[in-house]
């Protein structure tokens, strides 16, 4: 029996793809909620238009304030004792509720619940990398104390989240879920997991969306540990990445997973890059990186290779271009850098193609034609010209050698490491990248 009534909310941005499906999965369950609010975080595409199509409440921010801002909101309307949560692109089973409800008022120490969140889409690659490397449940069995519950689908005392001061809006969309498990934590409650509470997460990503969750999710942690005070901080960040990514590739070699191998391969790549813009964004105070996709990227690519080439100074590479060009031409130095340590470990050009066009589709936005077109000239310059290791040495006032030459001493280690340990790693990996571009995408 159900002695409490329970509000329901959905925080949402741009989810109008999710969000009915989601909100159908809500109505249909076998104990309906007594209030649905849904929070739409100043979305742009018909997210409020989807939700009023169903009995909910809907609230608006003025502006894109976050995630732990749009918890506090709904926190502040809900009216009932227990408030329910759920991720827009989640969909809840018939007895999801239920099953919460039944947990958290078997013990008046819990303070909140969290279900089981599976994969809905599990034959496809980014889906099945995201199902292993991006798990949100805590297994099998059912536990009284868990150290956090994620975000996507659970279950709180309204007063307790209230009385540990709520959400903590310096986190926008990452964290916030555990930062307040933590604090509710120690105040002396409990958070349980309840396994068949089931959610079914209908998320379809792309290579920038899974790789970008995935950075985010682990920002703050890394953030903490003081990563991403400066560039000289980071380098050590360079080797936390290189080792995250062999452990997932050792991991899925031995489980068998081979079809996501590319995906762990070029993690490595991608979180180095990443983490090399937000420091040059955020903590050199340079406005955000914006990119007229047409002539600019060709431009800074360029200045860099017919300098290099032409350049005959020992210690220095000239440009025409300003810092501006920064971010751009220290890509470009990653990319063509990569280019010689691959090229005669993988033995096939079309390989590095593809490489440098995902590479390059996760950073630029623009035409698919126009990133085919800039990764074919990156690949033609690291396999035509095979030495650019002057990048390592010679200064360019663009450039972050210290930064660079880390990043190609350390994945040079980790590529001989990796092949000396499995002498068919990059057969493995071009195999994985294979499946991925014929189509193995859910």
């Amino acid at each position: 029996m159900v002695s409490q009534k329970i509000s329901l909310y959905i925080p949402c941005y741009n989810a109008s793809y999710y969000l009915s499906e989601c909100l159908r999965g809500v109505f249909n369950q076998s104990l309906l909620p007594d209030e649905v609010i849904v929070v739409d975080d100043a979305s742009v595409d018909g997210t409020a238009a989807a939700a009023g199509k169903f009995p909910v409440k809907v609230l608006r921010n003025p502006s894109n304030l976050g995630l732990a801002h749009s918890r506090n909101v709904a926190l502040k309307h809900c009216r009932f004792a227990l408030v329910a949560s759920l991720d827009a692109d989640c969909v809840p089973d018939r007895d999801w509720l239920i099953k919460l409800v039944k947990t958290i008022q078997n013990n008046g120490k819990i303070a909140g619940v969290g279900g089981r969140l599976k994969e809905s889409v599990d034959t496809g690659c980014f889906s099945l990398w995201r199902a292993v490397h991006m798990k949100q449940n805590w297994g099998e069995a059912a536990s009284d104390s868990v150290s956090f519950l994620f975000g996507s689908n659970n279950i709180f005392r309204k007063e307790i989240i209230l009385k540990a001061g709520g959400y903590n809006s310096r986190y926008r969309n990452n964290y916030e879920d555990v930062d307040i498990s933590e604090r509710i934590r120690n105040l002396g409650y409990y958070l349980a997991y309840e396994p068949e509470a089931v959610t079914y997460h209908i998320k379809k990503d792309n290579l920038k969306s899974l790789f970008d969750t995935f950075w985010n999710w682990n920002f703050v942690f890394h953030e903490k540990k003081g990563y991403y005070r400066d560039f000289i901080s980071a380098r050590d960040k360079i080797e936390e990445n290189i080792g995250l990514a062999n452990r997932f590739l050792v991991d899925d070699i031995f489980s068998r997973r081979k079809d996501i191998l590319y995906l762990d391969f070029i993690l490595c790549f991608y979180l180095c890059i990443k983490d090399f813009l937000y420091i040059y964004t955020f903590r050199e105070n340079r406005e955000p990186v914006e990119i007229d996709r047409s002539f600019i990227p060709h431009l800074a690519l360029l200045d860099l290779a017919f300098f290099y080439k032409f350049d005959i100074s020992p210690s220095s590479i000239d440009t025409l271009l300003s810092e501006d060009f920064s971010f751009l031409q220290n890509l470009f130095a990653f990319i063509l850098l990569s280019g010689t340590l691959i090229r005669d470990r993988f033995n096939e050009d079309n390989f590095f193609n593809i490489l440098c066009r995902d590479l390059l589709s996760i950073f630029f936005f623009g035409e698919e034609a126009g990133i085919k077109s800039l990764a074919e000239k990156l690949k033609n310059l690291s396999f035509l010209n095979r030495d650019w290791l002057g990048f390592l040495e010679k200064k360019q006032q663009n450039l972050n050698t210290g930064f660079i030459k880390d990043y190609y001493s350390l994945l040079e280690k980790w590529l001989n490491s990796a092949v000396s340990q499995f002498p068919y790693f990059f057969d493995f990996i071009k195999d994985s990248q294979y499946v991925l571009k014929k189509g193995g995408k859910g």
